[in-house]
């Protein structure tokens, strides 16, 4: 598998306030975003697909996410 750095901050952002990514069980990024990424290509203007395994997966995302102290 290839691996590469992501410099953007936003995204990583982004993706700090996921559960952690597994390609087996979700959530999963949409290849859009993620290939606008590895091709270093401005993804501020689009949007960020985020997919869960299921919905129980997405409301225990949520739930964690309403928890956490806005900084």
């Amino acid at each position: 598998m290839n691996v590469k750095p992501v410099t953007c901050n936003l995204f990583k952002s982004l993706v700090g306030m996921l559960p952690p990514l597994s390609f087996s069980e979700g959530p999963w990024i949409a290849g859009g975003a993620a290939r606008k990424l590895w091709e270093h290509k401005t993804w501020i203007t689009g949007d960020v697909d985020v997919f869960f395994q299921d919905w129980a997966q997405f409301r225990q995302w949520q739930a964690d996410f309403c928890k956490a102290p806005v900084s």
